[in-house]
């Protein structure tokens, strides 16, 4: 056999391994009102064969839905919380106009390219999973405008409303690909509108 030797550079590039989380499923107790909003309402009730937290608006108001994300998983090791693991980006899809997140820290985007409706809030973060902060949460609060023609034009609709996390594994200036969560945190709209609104604007 033919053999030969020399001198060479080679580069080995290392990249983390993102884990991926999933977001809890949205439940009736993660509803509330900040301020009491006699014209906003939440029940459970089943879309598709789902059971789904349903929010109906008759009117203007600002409700709060406490959202939750999971502990990343290794499909080898199990749950990742050596700290490296880290959320990045809350995004909210689905936001109708005439909704509005009034919470700190939230950037509108416009629609999500998917229709209209399709509103894409977006919050950045950097929380690390840990052993003493093995999920994450945070409540998100929704104003609705019920003097926007768009709701009105969408009276009588259930919209769906979805919550979604994106991690990042971060070993120090190593990083690895940012990865959306498995499961989303739905809830659904449902405008419900008599008479001529009793909010300002349209």
């Amino acid at each position: 056999p033919v053999t030969s030797q020399f001198d060479g550079t080679y580069n080995l590039a290392i990249k983390p391994v993102t884990d991926p989380t999933s977001m809890k499923a949205s439940a009736l107790t993660d509803y509330s009102e900040p301020t009491d909003a006699p014209k906003l309402d939440a029940a459970m009730q089943t879309i598709g064969s789902v059971d789904s937290v349903v929010v109906t608006t008759t009117g203007s108001g600002t409700y709060q839905m406490h959202v939750t994300v999971k502990s990343p998983t290794d499909a080898v090791n199990g749950t990742d919380l050596d700290g490296s693991e880290h959320l990045t980006q809350l995004v909210v899809k689905g936001v109708p106009d005439g909704v509005t997140i009034t919470s700190a820290g939230w950037t509108y985007y416009g629609d999500d390219g998917a229709g209209t409706n399709t509103g894409m809030w977006i919050k950045t973060v950097n929380e690390a999973f840990t052993t003493t902060n093995a999920t994450i949460s945070d409540d998100i609060k929704f104003t609705v405008n019920s003097g926007s023609e768009n709701l009105w034009a969408l009276n009588g609709h259930t919209l769906p409303i979805s919550v979604t996390a994106v991690t990042q594994d971060v070993a120090g200036a190593l990083t690895g690909d940012e990865t959306v969560s498995t499961t989303a945190a739905t809830h659904y709209l449902h405008i419900s509108y008599t008479g001529e609104g009793d909010a300002v604007g349209w």
